[in-house]
């Protein structure tokens, strides 16, 4: 049976979850998360796309995106999938799927949802127990501006927008 198409709406925030297979992990070594990354970077740079937020975790990755156009995310899902999955696998002599299937994507359309993620993003290797502070895990991307995070849900003035709330929580100052 074929695959159903993705439903990927350009503009729109998307968090975006990509697991090891069997949810072995996908980084080995800090030269791992450094061609991963490398990788991202060439990819994204293809692709009309904006990455707010992502975190790399022992065996799996998360990013908070928004796609320019419909074809922006699978793309470039699949760029990283089969370059950095090659690579890896050259580097380790394997010779097996790196991914756990297809990733997952789910829609931003609120900004209680937004807040979540960024949240969840953000604290990650915390829960897990990697770190004690969000600060002290290196493979996390930058968590956007106020400005930023605004631009993404269209609000346009901070006193709309409960910010200090998420800052607050991620322990940043305003």
């Amino acid at each position: 049976m074929a695959r159903q198409p993705r439903n990927s709406i350009p503009n729109i925030p998307q968090h975006v979850i990509q697991r090891g297979a069997d949810r072995q992990a996908v980084f080995f070594s800090a030269q791992d998360y450094e061609l991963y990354l490398d990788t991202l970077r060439a990819a994204a740079s293809q692709y009309e796309r904006s990455i707010h937020a992502f975190v790399l975790m022992t065996n799996h990755t998360h990013f908070l995106i928004t796609p320019g156009t419909k074809h922006s995310l699978p793309l470039l899902m699949q760029a990283m999938g089969r370059c950095y999955g090659q690579k890896l696998n050259q580097a380790y002599n394997r010779a097996f799927t790196l991914w756990q299937g297809r990733y997952k994507a789910s829609l931003i359309q609120d900004d209680s949802y937004l807040l979540t993620c960024y949240r969840h993003i953000k604290l990650s290797p915390v829960r897990a127990g990697m770190v004690r502070l969000p600060g002290e895990y290196r493979q996390v991307g930058p968590l956007v501006d106020a400005t930023s995070c605004l631009s993404i849900t269209g609000y346009h003035h901070q006193n709309q927008f409960p910010f200090s709330e998420l800052a607050c929580s991620l322990g940043i100052e305003t």
